[in-house]
C-alpha cells in the first residue's frame, strides 16, 4: 500500500562470495510467467505445469535487493494499473545437487506467498508494501528443473514484486569418462610427489 521503496532498508545484506567464486543467481524480470486468473492445481508444486498460455511479467520499476537493483514485476507497466492478484512462476535448471547455501531475498507491495518447488517458505499478509524475511532454501532445491511460484496480493496503491535468489553454483556430477580423468590427475600427482621426495 505504501509507494515503492518506503519503509525497506535493505542495504548490507548481500553477503559476499569468494574470488573467482560462481553463483546461483535468479532474479525477478520478464523471463517469469503471470496470469491473474486463479491457477489450477500445481501451479505451485509442479515445474511441468502448463503455464504456456501466461503472459511474461512486466517489468514496472526497480529497487535495491541486497545491494543490487533488481526489476520489480507485475502484470502491468504501471505500477498502479495491475490486477489486485497475480501469481508468479519461474523455473530454472541446477546441473547437479546444490552445494551450500541459496539465499532468498524478496521484497513486495503489498502480500506474497512464496514457494520454492512445491514447499512455502513465505507466507506474509500484512497489506503493507516491505522486504520479506530472508531464507536460505538449498534444502528444497534438486537437480534439474527448480521452481519459484509466487502468489502476489495488492491492497491497493502500488503494486509490485521482486526477488533475488543466490548462492555457491553446485558443481557438476562427473561421468565416467571425468572421473577417469581426473582419478589420471590425481595419480600423476602422486608420481610426481614421491620422485621429489625421492631425490
Amino acid at each position: 500500500m505504501a509507494g515503492r521503496g518506503g519503509g525497506r532498508d535493505r542495504s548490507g545484506l548481500r553477503a559476499p562470495f569468494a574470488s573467482g567464486q560462481t553463483t546461483l543467481f535468479v532474479q525477478t524480470d520478464t523471463t517469469w510467467k503471470v496470469t491473474n486468473s486463479s491457477p489450477g492445481t500445481g501451479w505451485n508444486t509442479s515445474a511441468g505445469f502448463d503455464d504456456s498460455a501466461w503472459a511474461a511479467a512486466s517489468i514496472n520499476g526497480s529497487d535495491s535487493l541486497a545491494g543490487l537493483t533488481v526489476p520489480e514485476i507485475w502484470d502491468n507497466t504501471d505500477p498502479q494499473a495491475g490486477s489486485t492478484d497475480v501469481w508468479f512462476r519461474k523455473t530454472f535448471t541446477l546441473d547437479g545437487p546444490h552445494a551450500g547455501r541459496a539465499t532468498l531475498f524478496s521484497a513486495v507491495d503489498d502480500d506474497a506467498d512464496v514457494y520454492v518447488n512445491g514447499t512455502q517458505v513465505i507466507n506474509n499478509h500484512d497489506c503493507t508494501a516491505s522486504a520479506l524475511p530472508i531464507v536460505d532454501v538449498a534444502s528444497y532445491l534438486v537437480s534439474g528443473t527448480n521452481l519459484i511460484a509466487v502468489h502476489g496480493i495488492d491492497c491497493g496503491g502500488n503494486q509490485m514484486f521482486e526477488l533475488l535468489l543466490e548462492g555457491p553454483q553446485p558443481i557438476p556430477a562427473l561421468d565416467y569418462c571425468g572421473f577417469l580423468a581426473l582419478a589420471g590427475i590425481l595419480a600423476a600427482v602422486g608420481i610426481l610427489v614421491i620422485r621429489r621426495s625421492a631425490a
